[in-house]
């Protein structure tokens, strides 16, 4: 996570780190000031993912199993992504599912993390409802 949180900082997309539900693994979350197209969270996210292992060789697909939004435009009556939310209760009592700061190390207060002082300004037009944010899992 820490080869992707560079790449995200050399890009100037602020990114917030979440702790797994499991523990044994990290999100990556992407918050947007405005709606975005899908498929241009999803070019995004997979341009990141590229430039961090050309940047890290040692890295592979294989570190990352999911992107949400998981796919470009939603079926005529379909419902979008379901995705676990972080912050839930049972978990955060274990340390899991919290945003990481800087150092992987959990806020002190998670309800004072604020993701809209890392919402990226990087936003295309769009006329679509607001999607999701974007997480590399």
């Amino acid at each position: 996570m820490a080869a992707f949180r560079e790449t995200c900082r050399a890009a100037d997309l602020p990114v917030a780190v979440e702790r797994s539900r499991s523990g044994k693994g990290a999100h990556a979350w992407f918050f947007f000031a405005a709606p975005l197209l899908a498929s241009a969270a999803r070019r995004m996210a997979c341009y990141l993912l590229t430039e961090t292992m050309n940047r890290r060789h040692e890295l592979a697909m294989t570190s990352y199993d999911r992107l949400f939004p998981n796919q470009d435009t939603m079926p005529k009556g379909g419902f979008g992504n379901l995705i676990a939310l972080p912050l839930q209760s049972d978990r955060v009592k274990d340390g899991n599912t919290v945003f990481l700061d800087d150092r992987l190390v959990p806020f002190p207060d998670h309800r004072r993390f604020s993701p809209e002082r890392r919402a990226s300004r990087r936003t295309s037009s769009s006329r679509s409802p607001p999607r999701p944010p974007a997480r590399v899992a």
